[in-house]
C-alpha cells in the first residue's frame, strides 16, 4: 500500500519543515533529533532534558509536531527526560502510513518508539489527538504508564 503523505504537496512539507527547522534553531534547551524504526516507518523525536531524570513523552495535537511544545521544553526538561514525538502520519518528521484510529495501530507505533527509545515506563502528556492516543495507550499498557496528563482530550471516544 503506497504511503500517503500528511502534506498536500511538496512545497507544503518543505514549508513546513523549513519552520520546524526553524523553531528547532530556536529551542530553548539542548536537544537531540533522533528517528527509531517501526513497522510504520521511522518515528522521529526531540529529546531534551537530563538523561539520568524521569522519562515523559510529548504527544501534540492533529495537524501539529514536536515543535508545538516549544514554550513549554524549558520547564518540563527542567524536570524530566523529555521526548516530544513527532505523531506518524502527522505534519513533523516521522514518516510512514497513518494507521486507522480503530485498528489499534496508533497504540502499537507508540509501544515500538517506546521500545526503541528504551523505556519500559514513562509518564505521558498529550494535546488533544496526542490526549487520545496517550489515553488509549494508558488503557491497553497500563504496566507501561507512571503518569498522565490528557490536555484538552477529545469528547468522543469512537477512535478507540
Amino acid at each position: 500500500m503506497p504511503v500517503q503523505s500528511p502534506f498536500k504537496s511538496d512545497a507544503a512539507r518543505d514549508r513546513v519543515l523549513d519552520d520546524y527547522d526553524a523553531l528547532l534553531a530556536r529551542w530553548p534547551v539542548s536537544y537531540e533529533s533522533r528517528f527509531i524504526d517501526t513497522e510504520f516507518g521511522k518515528a522521529h523525536l526531540i529529546a531534551s532534558g537530563n538523561p539520568t531524570a524521569s522519562p515523559l513523552v510529548l504527544l501534540h495535537g492533529g495537524g501539529g509536531n514536536a515543535t508545538m511544545w516549544f514554550h513549554n521544553i524549558t520547564a518540563l526538561a527542567a524536570t524530566f527526560r523529555v521526548y516530544a514525538l513527532d505523531i506518524i502520519g502527522d505534519v513533523g518528521r516521522s514518516t510512514g502510513a497513518r494507521p486507522a484510529y480503530a485498528s489499534g495501530g496508533h497504540v502499537r507505533w507508540l509501544a515500538q518508539v517506546l521500545d526503541g527509545i528504551g523505556l519500559g515506563q514513562t509518564a505521558l502528556a498529550g494535546a488533544s489527538f496526542g490526549s487520545w492516543l496517550a489515553a488509549d495507550f494508558a488503557l491497553k499498557h497500563p504496566e507501561r504508564v507512571s503518569g498522565l496528563a490528557l490536555l484538552a482530550p477529545p469528547l468522543s471516544s469512537r477512535c478507540v
